[in-house]
């Protein structure tokens, strides 16, 4: 399972990283991001893209600040690690702040 987000009316098409047209992380990465001011990309669907983009960056920062308090919702499989989740919350902090008056939609 994965978090598939995006932007309604925003073609991601030519975007690198993008699955389909949308921004995709896996679901392993659930507990790490509930601990994280962002909480899941779930929870985004709905919100004006300016609106997520303050709590996506606070989330970055604490990660990039304090990677130590987030390894225990590493993935022992290694789909989902901090890495994977920076990734990601670094590509949806440019996507909303290109967009930021643009709709989020969870598209799972």
């Amino acid at each position: 399972m994965s978090y598939d987000i995006g932007l309604k009316n925003v073609d991601f098409s030519d975007v690198p990283h993008t699955n389909g047209g949308f921004l995709n992380i896996t679901y392993n990465l659930v507990d790490m991001f509930e601990a994280l001011p962002c909480k899941s990309p779930r929870k985004w669907d709905g919100s004006k893209a300016k609106d997520v983009a303050k709590i996506v960056g606070q989330s970055l920062q604490l990660l990039n600040d304090h990677p130590g308090d987030y390894r225990k919702y590493e993935s022992p499989n290694g789909w989902g690690t901090i890495d994977g989740a920076k990734t990601f919350l670094a590509e949806c902090l440019v996507a909303f702040m290109t967009y930021p008056d643009a709709i989020v939609e969870d598209r799972d």
